[in-house]
């Protein structure tokens, strides 16, 4: 077992406030990401899912116009085609901005699917994580005020043990020899 030279019990009173300044710390570092895990998983289900649908909603609507608008191109052509007529050659141009429509819809969906898998994997594995990182936390907590208590025995023991040689009176001498004074001397 080692030992230690403590010559001030400051020291000790020094390590108790270093450590309870590491536990504050380690408690807003738990405690924070868990309410990370809480601000992540309501943005993404408040702010995020409801984005996407109406994003979807919107995009189907701009899909379905641009689809309308390619069939009656379609059916123009066909038309033109049958009369010999030179009103439409193509509904290409239609067409294009029809798959760009659906590819913007598919693309709203696809967000949507992400935004609710991660939903679902934060609810699965992030629910563990913040209950551990409580678990933690409180181990930490009693962990720290009992250390604190034992650091504050160990200033006072140091302080008492350095204190007590200086508080108490020199001893008397021991000896009656030792108890005359030299001026008397014995004659």
């Amino acid at each position: 077992m080692s030992g230690a030279n403590i010559a001030d019990p400051e020291v000790i009173r020094i390590f108790r406030r270093r450590l309870l300044a590491f536990q504050q710390t380690c408690t807003a570092a738990l405690g924070g990401s868990a309410g990370d895990f809480v601000r992540v998983q309501d943005w993404l289900q408040s702010d995020q899912q409801g984005y996407w649908k109406k994003q979807i909603g919107k995009r189907e609507e701009l899909y379905q116009a641009a689809r309308r608008t390619w069939l009656d191109a379609e059916a123009e052509v066909r038309a033109s085609h049958n009369s010999r007529g030179i009103d439409k050659q193509s509904s290409m141009e239609e067409r294009l901005l029809m798959e760009r429509a659906r590819r913007s819809r598919d693309e709203a969906e696809e967000k949507l699917a992400i935004v609710r898998r991660w939903l679902i994997r934060l609810g699965q594995e992030c629910g563990p994580l913040i209950h551990q990182c409580r678990d933690h936390d409180l181990a930490l907590h009693d962990m720290s005020a009992k250390a604190v208590a034992r650091l504050d025995q160990l200033a006072d023991r140091v302080e008492t043990y350095l204190d007590l040689p200086s508080s108490t009176a020199p001893l008397a001498p021991s000896s009656p020899a030792a108890s005359e004074s030299p001026s008397t001397g014995g004659a």
